[in-house]
C-alpha cells in the first residue's frame, strides 16, 4: 500500500527505484550535475562537505574522488538509495565518503559544522523551502558555501509536456507543474537564499543535455526514477495504454535521427554571512 505522508511517499518511492536509478539510460545526470556543481563551489582545501539529497551518492562520490583532503558526507530520506551509495564507496576504496539516513528538516548536525552544503535536485521537495532552506544553512561555518542545483523550467520539453498530457487521461487529477518549476524564478531563489542569511547570492546556468535515440530509452529513464511511482499508480490495463500511446509519440521525435533533449539546469550557490 502506498503510503500517504509526503515524506514517506518519496522514502517509498526512491527505496523502490534504488536498485535501478544508476541505469545507463540515467547516466545524463550524472554528467550534468558534478563537474559544474565543484567547479562553481570553488572548494577550499581540506573542507568537510554535507551533500543533502545525495541519493545513490553522484555527487558526493565525484567531490570525495576529486577532493581526497577533504571529508565528505551524504544524507537522503532512502535507505535504499544510500546502500547502493555505501557499494560504491566500496567498490572505490573511497574512504573520505560517508552516508546517512536523515530528513533534510531535521539535520542533527550541530550549527556551522560544515564548510560547504550541496543539494542536487532535492529541495524542491520540501513545501516550505524557504524554512528548510535556512535551516540547512544554519549548518554552515561563517563565510561557508552553499549551493543548490535544479533543473531550469524547459528542461525535458516536449516530453515531460507530452507525459502530463497523456498521464491526464487516466489521473485527470494529477499536479501539474515540475516541482523544481517553483525555482525558476531569480528573485524567487535570491529570496529563499537571503531568507536563509546567505549573501553574494549567484546563479550559474549549465547548458546540457543528452541524445535520446529512441522511445524505449525514454521509458527506462522514466521506470527507473521518481517517475516509476506516477506509472505504477496505474492499473495494469491503463499503464499499457499508456505507454502504447505515450511511446508512439515519443518515437515520432526520433525518428529521423536522435533527439536532443535538453536538461539544462541552474546552481545557485551563496556564502553564509558572518
Amino acid at each position: 500500500m502506498m503510503p500517504t505522508h509526503p515524506k514517506a511517499i518519496i522514502r517509498q518511492t526512491y527505496d523502490e527505484v534504488a536498485a535501478d536509478y544508476d541505469h545507463p539510460a540515467n547516466a545524463f545526470f550524472s554528467q550534468a550535475v558534478t563537474k559544474p556543481m565543484l567547479q562553481q563551489m570553488n572548494l577550499a582545501a581540506n573542507s568537510h562537505i554535507l551533500d543533502i539529497g545525495t541519493g545513490t551518492g553522484v555527487f558526493a562520490l565525484y567531490v570525495a574522488q576529486q577532493r581526497p583532503d577533504s571529508q565528505v558526507l551524504g544524507i537522503d530520506l532512502s535507505s535504499a538509495m544510500l546502500a547502493q551509495a555505501r557499494q560504491k564507496a566500496l567498490a572505490n576504496k573511497l574512504r573520505n565518503v560517508q552516508f546517512q539516513q536523515m530528513d533534510m528538516e531535521a539535520l542533527y548536525f550541530a550549527d556551522q559544522s560544515f564548510d560547504a552544503i550541496s543539494c542536487c535536485f532535492s529541495l524542491y521537495f520540501l513545501d516550505d523551502m524557504g524554512k528548510g532552506l535556512q535551516h540547512i544553512a544554519s549548518k554552515l561555518k561563517p563565510n561557508g558555501t552553499l549551493a543548490i542545483s535544479f533543473y531550469k523550467k524547459t528542461a525535458f520539453l516536449p516530453l515531460s509536456s507530452l507525459f502530463k498530457q497523456h498521464y491526464a487521461l487516466f489521473k485527470p487529477s494529477h499536479e501539474q507543474a515540475e516541482p523544481w518549476e517553483n525555482l525558476s524564478d531569480a528573485a524567487f531563489i535570491e529570496a529563499l537564499f537571503q531568507q536563509a542569511g546567505m549573501q553574494t547570492v549567484r546563479l550559474h546556468h549549465e547548458p546540457v543535455g543528452f541524445y535520446l535515440s529512441s522511445a524505449p530509452t525514454w521509458w527506462d529513464i522514466l521506470w527507473n526514477t521518481g517517475y516509476r511511482r506516477l506509472l505504477t499508480a496505474l492499473s495494469a490495463k491503463e499503464q499499457a495504454v499508456f505507454k502504447q500511446k505515450h511511446m508512439t509519440e515519443v518515437a515520432k521525435l526520433c525518428q529521423d535521427a536522435p533527439y536532443w533533449v535538453d536538461t539544462s539546469m541552474i546552481i545557485a550557490l551563496g556564502h553564509k554571512q558572518h
